[in-house]
C-alpha cells in the first residue's frame, strides 16, 4: 500500500469534513473586504433601500452642522466619548434638535447605554417628524433598545412602527 498524500489525508478527514472546509474557505473568501455594520449604521440604514421617501430639512445653525460632522468622524474612530462631547455641545446651541438627540442616542447604543440611549429617542420621537428617515431611524433605535433591554413586545411594537414613516408622494385632495 502506498502512503502517499491523498491516501494520508484519506485516513484525516472524510468527505464531509471536506465538504465543511471547503464552505468555510468559500464564506471566508467572499466576507473578505466586507465591513461588518456598526449598530448606528445599522439603525442609519446603511447599504440598504432606505433612502425612499419624502424628508424635509429645517435651517441648520452651521456650527451644529460642524459639531454633527465632528462627531461622526469620532464615531467612525470608535472615540465614542469624544462623539458624545460634540454632540452635547451642539445640544448647547439646538437643545430639542431631534436629529441631534437621535444622533446622540445611536453613539449611546453603540456604548451599550441603552437606558439613556432610549430616553435620547423617546425624546426625539416626541420633537421629530412623523415620517421619513429621521422617523426610520426613530423606531429602528427604539426596537434595538427594547431588544437588548429584554422588552421583547416593545421591541415587536417599535419594528412595526418603521413602514409607517414612509411616504413616498403627498396625498391627492
Amino acid at each position: 500500500r502506498s502512503w502517499g498524500w491523498s491516501s494520508m489525508m484519506s485516513g484525516f478527514f472524510n468527505s464531509r469534513t471536506l465538504l465543511y472546509l471547503s464552505c468555510v474557505t468559500v464564506l471566508a473568501a467572499c466576507q473578505v473586504g466586507q465591513k461588518r455594520l456598526t449598530l448606528a449604521e445599522q439603525i442609519r440604514g446603511i447599504d440598504s433601500e432606505q433612502e425612499a421617501g419624502l424628508q424635509i430639512y429645517g435651517l441648520r445653525n452651521p456650527i451644529v452642522t460642524d459639531l454633527m460632522s465632528q462627531a461622526l468622524g469620532a464615531e467612525s474612530r470608535q472615540d465614542y466619548t469624544k462623539a458624545l462631547m460634540l454632540l452635547d455641545q451642539a445640544l448647547l446651541i439646538e437643545p430639542d434638535a431631534p436629529d441631534l438627540l437621535q444622533q446622540r442616542a445611536e453613539v449611546k447604543i453603540e456604548q451599550g447605554r441603552w437606558m439613556d440611549a432610549g430616553e435620547d429617542v423617546l425624546r426625539s420621537i416626541d420633537l421629530g417628524p412623523k415620517l421619513g428617515q429621521l422617523c426610520k431611524r426613530n423606531w429602528r433605535a427604539l426596537a434595538m433598545v427594547y431588544t437588548n433591554m429584554g422588552q421583547r413586545l416593545d421591541a415587536d411594537k417599535a419594528r412595526a412602527r418603521v413602514p409607517l414613516c414612509e411616504r413616498t408622494r403627498p396625498d391627492r385632495f
